[in-house]
C-alpha cells in the first residue's frame, strides 16, 4: 500500500487507549499487549496512560507482577513519572497476602525476572504495608531507599504517614491507647513528617495522614492547630482533613470547636460550606453525648 494508507490499517491512538483502559478493569494482560503491539506497529509513542493500564492489567492478573513492576521501571527510565493513583491501585494487588507482598520486594531487591529496583517500585511496597496498616514494614521499607541508593518522593512519606494512622486507628477500635502509646505514636508522626520538611516534600495526603494519627490519639488541639498552619500558610488541604477533625471534636462533646472547624475553617480552606453529610454526622455525634 502507498504510505499515506498505511496509517489507516491501524486503529487510532484514542481506539487503542480505550482498548487498554478496558483491559485494565477486566485485568486482561493478553488485550493489554495486543493494544500495546498495534500501537508501536503504529508508529504510537505509549502515552502515561497506556502504561499504566498496562501495570494495573498485569497486577490484576496475580502472577505477573514483575511484569507490572518492570513497566513501572520503564516509566522511570523514560522520564516519567508514576501517578499516585497506579501506585496505589497495583498496592492493593500486592497487599491480598502477605506472600505476595513478600515475593514483590524480593523481584525488587534481588532483581529478579528482570524487575529493576526502582523508587516506584519500592513505593508500591511502601503503600502495601500502609494499607496493612504495618508502621514497621513502612520504615523498614524506607531505610532500604538509602541502602540502594533510590530517591524517595512526597509519595514515600505519605504512605509511610498511612501505615502509622492506619496501625493506630486499629489499635484504637480495640482498646483505649494509654499515654505512652500516644506519645509513641505522635513522635513517629512527627518524625515522619520532618523528613519531609527537610526534603521539601510535605503534601495534603501526608497532612491528611498526620491528622488521622493526631486524632486517633485524641491530640484534637494540635490537629486544628495544623490545620490552620496550613490555612494560613495557604497550602492545600483535603476537604476530608476538615470533616474528619470536626466530626471527632464532635465525639468527644466539643461542639463550638466542631463547629468552628466545619464552618469557619472550611470556609478559609475555599471550600466555601461544609457539605450536609458531614454536619449531619456532627449533629449525630454530639446528640449521643448528650443521650
Amino acid at each position: 500500500l502507498p504510505e499515506k494508507h498505511q496509517q489507516h490499517l491501524y486503529p487510532d491512538r484514542g481506539t487503542l487507549e480505550s482498548v487498554a483502559a478496558a483491559a485494565a478493569r477486566g485485568h486482561d494482560s493478553d488485550m493489554l499487549l495486543l493494544a500495546w503491539d498495534l500501537g508501536e506497529a503504529a508508529g504510537y509513542e505509549p502515552s502515561d496512560n497506556m502504561y499504566e493500564c498496562a501495570i494495573q492489567a498485569f497486577g490484576g492478573v496475580g502472577m505477573q507482577d514483575h511484569k507490572a513492576l518492570a513497566v513501572l521501571a520503564e516509566m522511570e527510565e523514560m522520564g516519567r513519572t508514576p501517578s499516585r493513583f497506579v501506585i496505589r491501585s497495583f498496592a492493593r494487588y500486592i497487599k491480598r497476602s502477605q506472600g505476595r507482598l513478600k515475593n514483590a520486594y524480593h523481584l525488587l531487591v534481588n532483581g529478579t525476572q528482570e524487575t529493576p529496583l526502582t523508587a516506584a517500585g519500592m513505593n508500591c511496597i511502601v503503600a502495601a504495608s500502609a494499607m496493612w496498616g504495618d508502621s514497621d514494614g513502612a520504615f523498614s521499607t524506607y531505610r532500604d531507599f538509602q541502602k540502594y541508593g533510590l530517591e524517595p518522593d512526597a509519595n514515600t512519606f505519605a504512605f509511610m504517614m498511612e501505615a502509622l494512622a492506619t496501625e493506630v486507628s486499629r489499635q484504637e477500635t480495640k482498646v483505649r491507647l494509654s499515654g505512652d502509646q500516644i506519645h509513641r505514636h505522635e513522635m513517629a508522626a512527627d518524625e515522619i513528617m520532618e523528613m519531609a520538611k527537610e526534603r521539601k516534600l510535605t503534601s495534603h495526603h501526608l497532612l491528611h495522614q498526620y491528622l488521622r494519627v493526631l486524632c486517633a490519639g485524641g491530640c484534637l488541639e494540635e490537629a486544628v492547630m495544623e490545620l490552620k498552619r496550613a490555612n494560613d500558610a495557604n497550602d492545600y488541604i483535603l476537604m476530608e482533613s476538615f470533616g474528619m477533625v470536626a466530626v471527632r471534636h464532635a465525639k468527644v462533646g466539643k461542639e463550638k470547636e466542631a463547629y468552628r472547624v466545619a464552618n469557619d475553617m472550611y470556609s478559609a480552606g475555599g471550600y466555601g460550606m461544609m457539605p450536609a453529610n458531614i454536619l449531619g454526622r456532627i449533629r449525630n455525634e454530639l446528640r449521643r453525648q448528650r443521650e
